[in-house]
């Protein structure tokens, strides 16, 4: 379950971005959990209308995920607030700085994802060439279908989910309780809110298929006979057909939306990349606590952690014999990754 101020913080960016109303549905779901149209227009005494289409805003930026789900002899519609997702609308700009640094070309179609949540590409492409300044040459289609597939290729793009799967909480319950029964040694516990993402979540080929480029013309096979040619004619153009259909229906009718879990991945990276830059910097450190010579103070050890590889541009001092003292030390850490021996002893 989401926490009190986990609840408020969501509701408050909700708020800021899309208005109270929408804030209050919001609110609503994250603190009942799943819950039928009628059962939150009920709780918040609100008209159906306008509930309905605060839901629509959540479902169109991915903080909403409708599933069917049976109850009784019937089946119902329910929406479950995607926590997670309302929180990553905190580092939208981090995001984008990871795109600019992989991909800057692909900035803007990211750009777009973020601010409308789930667009078709036939609409990325309209909002990419009104952003182009006037007097500057308007890319063409084929460039950026290109860079929009760069996109899903590095998987920071991704096909929306199903818009209502079928989910069923008791045959959910009685296969989990059936795996329970073979012996595990730990077992990852799934919530509701995981369970009905993970249902939703199209496979890996469909999720991230790229949108198919058009077809170059045959080649010429004067020097086949007639109906080899016809033959073959006739199966590229069917071919042609599907590629074209695939193409169109890919632009038109699919929606697009940033995958989160990629982007997230990358931030996790660069931030372990930095903490190993850190304890380096902190081992490095020691062993010069360690080793070095009791003639520099504790002043120029302290720039010498902080510049490392640049201590040669170090100024010299009354308590330094030479600046190519310290330039000594600093190349043995540089040499030794943390070895640091005395001056004396490094092989010029």
């Amino acid at each position: 379950m989401v926490s009190q101020h986990g609840i408020l913080l969501a509701a408050g960016l909700i708020s800021d971005h899309f208005g109270p109303l929408v804030a209050k549905v919001c609110d609503c779901l994250l603190r009942h959990g799943a819950l039928q149209l009628t059962e939150i227009v009920r709780r918040l005494k609100l008209p159906q209308g306008q509930v309905k289409n605060s839901l629509l805003v959540l479902i169109q930026h991915n903080c909403v995920q409708a599933f069917s789900s049976p109850r009784g002899d019937r089946t119902i519609t329910l929406y479950l607030a995607i926590f997670d997702n309302v929180l990553h609308r905190l580092r939208f700009s981090k995001f984008i700085s990871v795109i600019r640094a992989d991909i800057p070309e692909s900035e803007t179609l990211i750009e777009g994802l973020l601010q409308n949540g789930r667009l078709t590409f036939d609409q990325l492409v309209g909002r990419t060439i009104s952003k182009v300044p006037e007097g500057t040459i308007r890319p063409a289609r084929e460039e950026i279908r290109m860079n929009f597939n760069k996109l899903v290729y590095a998987r920071y793009v991704e096909r929306c989910p199903k818009a209502e799967p079928y989910f069923n909480p008791q045959e959910d319950e009685q296969s989990t309780a059936a795996r329970r029964r073979v012996p595990k040694t730990a077992e990852e516990v799934l919530s509701l809110e995981q369970k009905v993402v993970n249902t939703a979540t199209l496979s890996d080929p469909e999720r991230f298929s790229e949108i198919p480029y058009g077809m170059e013309d045959a080649s010429k096979t004067n020097d086949c006979p007639h109906n080899a040619v016809a033959g073959a004619k006739r199966k590229h153009g069917a071919f042609e057909i599907d590629e074209e259909l695939n193409s169109t229906i890919a632009e038109n009718e699919v929606l697009w939306r940033v995958n989160f879990e990629k982007f997230i991945f990358c931030l996790k990276k660069k931030v372990c990349s930095v903490i190993i830059a850190l304890l380096w910097i902190a081992y490095l450190c020691r062993r010069l606590h360690l080793f070095i010579c009791s003639r520099v103070s504790v002043y120029c050890f302290s720039l010498l952690a902080l510049g490392l590889l640049e201590v040669r541009y170090l100024p010299s001092h009354s308590f330094l014999q030479n600046d190519n003292e310290i330039y000594c030390l600093g190349r043995g850490v540089g040499v030794g990754w943390g070895c640091c021996c005395h001056e004396e002893r490094i092989v010029m």
